[in-house]
């Protein structure tokens, strides 16, 4: 990997490969067919949830989020974590969720928009989204099975 690489991804990540305070713990996948993923989608209980936005696909480095050792790798904590598996998906989310905060959303995730990492141990998928992305999102739907 190298710089010219890096600069496809938001400053917080791109900075931090650059300056070495993280690595990719596997070799990203760039070349990929499109696959549909589900992504958990939250908002303040009583909130809308039909407004989908970028917003709801940034990683925990970009909202700010402290990093936490137990919800994966520091590679992770700058991607985008979605699922290729609806029950497993629900599972992470702690479905059901008495706090009705959060609800899943399906979509397309594709190699224009970004590369992937996938797990070895179960349907979750990284996925670092490129700066130079389309409007992806707005093919996202809230599942109706929650």
């Amino acid at each position: 990997m190298d710089e010219s690489f890096y600069n496809k991804f938001p400053c917080c990540f791109k900075e931090a490969l650059v300056s070495e305070k993280v690595a990719f713990s596997k070799e990203p996948v760039i070349d990929f067919t499109e696959f549909y993923a589900y992504r958990g989608i939250f908002r303040e209980k009583g909130k809308d949830f039909s407004d989908i936005g970028y917003r709801d696909f940034l990683s925990y480095a970009e909202l700010g989020k402290p990093y936490r050792p137990s919800l994966g790798l520091r590679d992770s904590y700058y991607s985008c974590s979605m699922y290729e598996d609806f029950d497993t998906c629900a599972t992470a989310l702690k479905f059901p969720n008495e706090k009705e905060d959060r609800k899943i959303a399906k979509g397309p995730v594709t190699k224009e928009n970004g590369c992937i990492q996938r797990s070895e141990k179960d349907s979750h998928v990284d996925w670092w989204i490129y700066v130079q992305h389309s409007n992806f999102w707005e093919q996202y739907k809230l599942e109706p099975e929650q």
